[in-house]
This record gives C-alpha cells, sequence and structure tokens, in this order.
C-alpha cells in the first residue's frame, strides 16, 4: 500500500499530488488520521497493521519502524494525543485496539474494545472513545483506564450508525436510515452523564417519492448544519 500527500494550501486550485510513501509489504492503507501537529500520520494498514508516517517535510514523508501489528487487518483509526484507537476487521476477533504511540517506533497495545465497529472512529478529548454501532447506535467508551475499557454510555439512534465525526461536544452521525445524527454530549464533572440529548437532521428514508419531498423542506435546516461544522472546523484549526 502507499501513502499520497497533497497540497491543498490553495482552495481555488486542484489539490497537487507531491509525494506518495509507502507503508508495509503486503498491507492496504483503508484509513488515516493525523496528530494535531501534522507532523505523523497513522494509517490502518489493512494486513500490514498500524503504520506511522513522519510528515516533518510534506515533500519528503518517510514511514517510521515497522508499525504494529494487531493480529487482523487494521481498517479505521482515530488519534487524540498520544492514543491511538484503530479497528480490526476480523468478525471473530474483531474489537478497537487502545495503542499508546508516545513513540511511535514503539507502539504498544495496551488494550482493547471488543466488537464490530466498522464505520469511522473519533475521540472525545483523550478519555472517551466514540464508536459506531450498527446495532446499538453510538458508543461511548471511558478510557480513563486504557487497560480496561468501560462503556460509560450508548445513544439509541433510528438506524446503525456507520461513521462519527466530532467538533466541541457535538457529534455527528452517519446513519442506515439516510439521516444525520447529532449528538450534544455534555460532560459532568469530567465525565459524560446519563443526559446526552440527540437531534436529527436532514432525514432521508422513506420512498424514493417521500424522499423527494422531503428534501426540500430539509435542505435548508441541512445546509446551516454543514455551515456551523464548517464555520467549526475553521475556528479550531
Amino acid at each position: 500500500g502507499k501513502v499520497m500527500v497533497f497540497d491543498v494550501s490553495d482552495p481555488n486550485a486542484a489539490p497537487t499530488l507531491v509525494a506518495t510513501v509507502a507503508t508495509a509489504v503486503g498491507g492496504n492503507a483503508s484509513d488515516i488520521a493525523i496528530n494535531e501537529a501534522g507532523t505523523l500520520a497513522f494509517v490502518a494498514d489493512n494486513n500490514g497493521g498500524v503504520q506511522v508516517i513522519d510528515l516533518t517535510d510534506p515533500l519528503q514523508p518517510a514511514r517510521l519502524g515497522k508499525g504494529l501489528s494487531l493480529g487482523a487487518g487494521a481498517i479505521r483509526i482515530t488519534v487524540s494525543g498520544n492514543r491511538v484507537l484503530a479497528s480490526t476487521s476480523s468478525q471473530e476477533a474483531a474489537q478497537v485496539a487502545v495503542i499508546d504511540a508516545t513513540n511511535p517506533l514503539a507502539m504498544i497495545k495496551v488494550g482493547y474494545i471488543s466488537g464490530v465497529f466498522d464505520g469511522a472512529l473519533d475521540t472525545f478529548g483523550d478519555r472517551y472513545a466514540l464508536l459506531p454501532s450498527l446495532a446499538l447506535g453510538l458508543i461511548v467508551v471511558d478510557l480513563i483506564n486504557p487497560v480496561v475499557p468501560v462503556i460509560a454510555h450508548t445513544v439509541d439512534t433510528p438506524g446503525g450508525v456507520t461513521s462519527v465525526a466530532r467538533v466541541g461536544n457535538r457529534v455527528y452521525l452517519g446513519d442506515t436510515a439516510a439521516i444525520l445524527d447529532i449528538v450534544d454530549l455534555f460532560p459532568t464533572g469530567g465525565a459524560v452523564a446519563n443526559n446526552q440529548q440527540t437531534a436529527l437532521v436532514g432525514g432521508l428514508a422513506g420512498t424514493p417519492a417521500e424522499r423527494n419531498t422531503k428534501r426540500m423542506a430539509d435542505l435548508s435546516r441541512l445546509k446551516m448544519t454543514l455551515m456551523e461544522l464548517l464555520l467549526k472546523l475553521r475556528l479550531n484549526r
């Protein structure tokens, strides 16, 4: 597999490929997460496990070390501080690995969360993992003890959750019911309390005729939500 680096400094121009770097032999990069400093890329490389790419010079990216094998294909990944979460593809041993990446040359798997989590992952600070579940909706896992993660809360959703993205205390969920779910997380005393509220935006479930009828009514609300998300992303840069 390989990772490609694009120059997107000019939003009015097409992205320009500036470099490529190979991942592990036999690997196949399926997801990538970049640390806050923008200097390291953590790659879910399927059979290649978790790989790390040095982006200090984006024109000359370099693979660091041999990576970390998870015993099954790594398919999704996210990073917060020195903590990396990576989900595996094996149905028999499906899990999200909790990884200490303090030393990216010698990452350590310190714990795991059992279950099938095929969608995009995210975190809520360094303490919580936000996991998508087709059966349970949004799962919030407390990582205060990363060796023994504990489910702190679940948020029921109309359909199954396939992806998670967080901005501040607001979490956006891809839902199999063709709905964009919005979850507001309210931490109490540093911990997620059981008073989460879920707001649904967009909503394209139903027959094709019903979808066309609802599409115009929902469009303005969906645009406002996307504008809010883009604004927050820019403010958080």
